[in-house]
């Protein structure tokens, strides 16, 4: 049953209850009222009667007739001796009829006491009614008893026509509280279904919406405390969010992946970097992590935190773009419990690592043969000086050899430090590549002609020119058409240029052996060699390609290679574009800072 019948029917059921009982009261009051207004009334005309008695000369039929008349009530004289003198309701042949009334209580009670009263039906004239008798004592003569009596269906016609008001009034007030209990009802359904309705709103989420109550009712008491709590919540719903977005915010930038999970092992959190790492699908919250992640490592590592409290692993992650990390892995304080593990990509740091350890035998291994080299031709030239002159020139020959190629070493070592820390400022300018490319092809064609290397230049003056140095551009032709003679014999080495999507491109390329699939990505390593002993031969130091790379990124270009074994090596460079504004001012460069090196 719906609040607003519910209340209706209490409320007529109260109503009806209380009017019910009221009219029922109040009809019995009154009728009780009616009947000792009646009685009273009776007391006083019957005072009236016995003053007329006392001086009427006669006291027979037509004076109790001439007495009712004016009394407008029933009147009868009775002798000592309960003969009926008179009487207004009979007749002369009725009198002479009527039995005795000596016997009546009210007559008796007023010869006795001088006052009776009675409530009975008439044998005279079979009617009830309510009687009053007085004695009246006449000087000189026999008391006689003097009797007023009113029809009690008159009392109760008034008493039925009272208690008919009593009813109809009973009724209308109903209907009042009928109408008004459906009226106030309805009232309260609706303040109770405006309620409702906010609060569910509340409860799907949509803060905004306010009762808009303002009585000072219960109702609008608690209309104004939904209103409160939702500008509360609202308020911190916003600082929650605030925070969620915030955690979020710093959890999908962090480069590091972060892994959560609950008590029982489950996956509660997890931000980009991590599912890039173990290739997680967003479907993983709540599952085990055994399950979410194919690693078993990680396993051990979560339940090593949960006991110790916190555990440190190295791992490596195979896949499309192989990974290594550091997992450090920690137990969750507070209630919930738990493990939180944060995953660094460790893959560039042990890369470096590996670089500079390769770095390092690389060159402790460049440096030993030069060195070993002059040591031992140092000790023979000592013996050998006076014994074997022609020997000890040969040793000398050997010593300045070897000091040279340690010097060209650490000449571009020291050349490439310097483009790594970016302290040379570039004179960049508009170029054209045939006009930088003709004095280098000019300087190698004696060596050239040695080996048996044709020489071309093919750059085309006529497409648009490169913004880069001159100097630079010269020292990284110098370096690959050097190693294009040193390794292509009998080949052709060109210098092209190209347009690719409206930019020039400068190409180095031979006709000589080619370079492996499995060598390509290392070749601009340092001391990198596609064939170590030959590389030695040809007395080269492994560093002119880091140091073409590292020449063409510090003006911002590219670099790439391609190769195919027995049909030669390709050299793209693509230099950036000539901008549409100039600078107004070119940065100085120091001559030293490109020709520092030697051609390797």
């Amino acid at each position: 049953m719906r609040l607003q019948t519910r209340f209706f029917v209490l409320s007529l059921g109260l109503s009806l209850i209380v009017l019910a009982v009221v009219a029922l009261q109040t009809s019995r009051g009154v009728g009780h009222r009616i009947d000792a207004h009646a009685e009273a009334d009776l007391h006083r005309l019957v005072e009236v009667a016995r003053f007329a008695v006392l001086r009427a000369p006669v006291t027979d039929d037509a004076f109790a007739d001439e007495l009712a008349e004016a009394m407008n009530v029933r009147v009868s004289v009775i002798d000592t001796d309960g003969a009926l003198l008179g009487d207004s309701w009979l007749d002369e042949e009725a009198l002479s009829k009527a039995e005795n009334h000596g016997r009546r209580p009210e007559v008796v009670a007023a010869f006795r006491d001088g006052m009776g009263t009675d409530k009975r039906s008439s044998s005279t004239v079979g009617q009830p009614f309510t009687y009053v008798a007085r004695r009246v004592d006449r000087p000189g003569k026999k008391p006689i008893v003097v009797r007023c009596a009113l029809p009690s269906n008159e009392v109760q016609l008034e008493s039925d026509a009272v208690t008919r008001l009593v009813f109809v009034t009973a009724l209308v007030a109903i209907g009042l509280a009928v109408a008004l209990s459906a009226s106030a009802a309805s009232s309260i359904a609706r303040v109770v279904r405006s309620l409702t309705v906010t609060a569910n709103r509340m409860a799907s989420g949509d803060l905004s919406v306010r009762s808009g109550l303002r009585g000072t009712d219960e109702l609008s008491e608690l209309g104004r405390a939904l209103d409160k709590l939702a500008t509360e919540l609202s308020a911190a719903m916003e600082g929650l969010r605030a925070e969620t977005d915030l955690l979020s915010g710093l959890l999908e930038g962090m480069q590091e992946g972060v892994l959560v999970t609950d008590r029982d092992g489950n996956l509660q959190l997890f931000n980009r970097a991590i599912r890039e790492m173990l290739l997680i699908g967003s479907d993983a919250i709540g599952r085990p992590i055994s399950q979410a992640v194919d690693k078993a490592e990680l396993r051990p590592l979560f339940d090593d935190a949960r006991k110790k409290g916190s555990s440190v692993a190295e791992l490596d992650l195979p896949g499309i773009k192989p990974r290594r990390v550091l997992v450090h892995a920690s137990k969750l304080l507070g209630t919930r419990g738990g493990e939180v593990a944060v995953f660094f990509d460790v893959t560039e740091v042990r890369r470096l690592e590996s670089l500079r350890r390769d770095f390092v035998a690389n060159v402790s291994h460049e440096l030993r043969t030069p060195v070993t080299a002059v040591r031992s031709a140092a000790e023979t030239l000592r013996g050998a000086v006076e014994s074997d002159p022609t020997s000890a020139l040969r040793f000398i020959d050997m010593i300045e050899r070897n000091a040279a190629r340690l010097q060209a070493c650490i000449d571009d070592l020291l050349f490439l430090s310097r483009i790594e820390a970016k302290q040379y400022n570039f004179n960049q300018e508009p170029v054209e590549a045939s006009t930088v490319a003709a004095p280098v092809i000019a300087l190698f064609r004696e060596r050239a002609a040695a080996r048996n290397v044709r020489l071309m230049n093919e750059a085309n003056a006529m497409h648009p020119r490169v913004w880069c140095d001159p100097r630079a551009l010269e020292q990284i032709l110098t370096n690959l058409i050097e190693n294009a003679i040193k390794y292509c014999p009998d080949s052709t080495v060109s210098v092209r240029s190209r347009i690719v999507d409206g930019r020039t491109r400068l190409e180095v390329a031979d006709t000589g052996p080619g370079i492996s699939a499995k060598q390509l990505p290392r070749i601009f390593e340092r001391f990198y060699r596609v064939d170590p002993g030959r590389s030695r031969d040809q007395g080269g130091t492994g560093l002119g390609l880091a140091i073409v790379k590292h020449l063409v990124e510090a003006l911002g270009g590219q670099i790439s290679v391609e190769s195919e074994l027995g049909r030669g090596t390709t050299f793209l460079i693509d230099l950036p574009p000539v901008p549409a504004v100039l600078p107004s001012a070119a940065a100085s460069v120091r001559p030293a800072d490109v020709d520092a090196s030697p051609a390797s």
